[in-house]
């Protein structure tokens, strides 16, 4: 049905310039006694075809099927009764030349292609506008007493009914291209969504790969510390990591990682970051400079095409003290006093990106934990300390509060498109 319309769209916005043309070349060359029917017949084409396709552009009346059915109407009644009548005083005029008589028949006869091409899909309306044609054709002929008229009658019928089954034919064609372009839409629509299921089965299976490494538990104790572990990922695949493991007996390594970028490839760098990691549990003595140096050289050397980076902070925590290693720009926010904003401070964050080079000078930053009163520690990704909050002591501070009163709910508000992970040390009271 689409098609349809296009098409009858298409034949108006053609038809309504050539019959202006047609009208002002039939007010220069037309006899006198036919020259106002054949001007007015040829310009009430021209103004019906031309709001036909004007309104058709509306909103209000786009693709009406009313509409379509008026605008055949009122076409064939024009060219039936408007041309029949310039044909009539044609055939009545005896000093019309001859010449004049064959254009003007022959102009009638070739009408009823319009005729049946402006119905389309109204076969109804097509078939009484070809009857009626042909017989007010037959009866201008008698009218004028011309001789030949089984002639004429074939002549003006054989057109009628070519023109009918030609449009027949046209319309009938353009309904298997529509179900043929439809199937062909359906297919492929089909064929999408079996890729999305495909992919998305893909991605599902990365991402039990991906979990696949036991993470942290929600939360542990270190000495008078309560560590919590925050993490809201973005989507099925996650670009941030995290890991905790002890190392000795009260000496924990708490490891959080941003991948440079996000989604698949992000994802790959991950799981490199998680098989590295889990080679250190064989190993008797844990040394934080070694393994973050063998992170570096592996994702140096996997990047020699594509680089692989990510940012990385580890963390040594044992009663008193923690020492931070920092690889990127995720510093570790220590409160010295929780009811206190102006306490809060940042430590370590600006060094190199791993993956950049094939070697890496990191060196820890020791922060000696107060021994009196309640602190706090936080380390987290982008998706927690962006911009906004990195920008001054309040908003860690705030942020600080807000873990305290509402945990995880904090965390999943943030407004951010980014994977979230937040490692909260607390002591004294706020560890009971």
């Amino acid at each position: 049905m689409q098609y349809q319309y296009e098409l009858r769209e298409a034949t108006a916005l053609a038809t309504a310039p050539i019959c202006v043309f047609g009208g002002i070349a039939m007010y220069i060359l037309a006899p006198q006694p036919v020259k106002l029917a054949y001007v007015v017949s040829l310009f009430l084409l021209a103004f019906t075809n031309g709001a036909y396709y004007l309104c058709q552009k509306t909103q209000r009346l786009k693709r009406s099927f009313r509409l379509a059915v008026a605008h055949s109407l009122f076409t064939q009644t024009v060219n039936i009764v408007g041309f029949g009548l310039s044909t009539w005083l044609l055939a009545s005029d005896p000093s019309m030349a001859a010449e004049h008589l064959v254009i003007g028949f022959t102009f009638f006869a070739f009408m009823s292609s319009l005729i049946c091409d402006v119905s389309k899909s109204l076969y109804g309306i097509s078939l009484v506008g070809a009857i009626l044609h042909t017989a007010v054709g037959v009866f201008i002929w008698q009218h004028a007493q011309f001789n030949h008229l089984n002639a004429w009658v074939c002549l003006i019928s054989g057109i009628d009914v070519y023109m009918y089954l030609y449009n027949f034919r046209r319309v009938v064609n353009l309904r298997e291209q529509a179900r043929v372009s439809f199937e062909s839409r359906r297919l492929a629509a089909q064929n999408e969504k079996l890729k999305r299921l495909a992919m998305e089965a893909e991605l599902q299976l990365a991402k039990e790969i991906q979990e696949s490494l036991t993470p942290p538990p929600a939360s542990l104790l270190v000495g008078r510390n309560r560590v919590d572990f925050f993490h809201v990922p973005y989507g099925i695949l996650g670009g941030d990591w995290f890991a905790a493991r002890e190392i000795a007996p009260g000496r924990w390594a708490i490891a959080v990682a941003d991948v440079t970028g996000k989604g698949v490839p992000a994802a790959m760098v991950v799981q490199s970051l998680q098989c590295l990691w889990a080679q250190t549990f064989s190993d008797l003595a844990f040394d934080p400079k070694a393994w973050i140096n063998m992170v570096n050289r592996t994702l140096f050397t996997l990047g020699s095409k594509q680089p692989h980076t990510l940012t990385l902070g580890l963390m040594i925590l044992e009663e008193g003290k923690l020492s931070y290693y920092c690889a990127g720009h995720l510093p570790i926010y220590l409160v010295r006093d929780i009811t206190n904003p102006e306490t809060v401070e940042a430590n370590g964050g600006g060094g190199g990106l791993l993956g950049i080079g094939p070697s890496l000078q990191i060196e820890p930053t020791i922060v000696n934990l107060p021994t009196q009163g309640n602190y706090a520690v936080m380390l987290g990704t982008d998706g927690v300390f962006d911009w906004s909050v990195r920008k001054g002591r309040r908003k860690v501070f705030q942020l600080m509060t807000d873990l305290s009163l509402r945990g995880r709910d904090a965390i999943v508000d943030r407004d951010i498109d980014d994977d979230k992970i937040l490692v909260l040390v607390r002591s004294g009271k706020l560890a009971a």
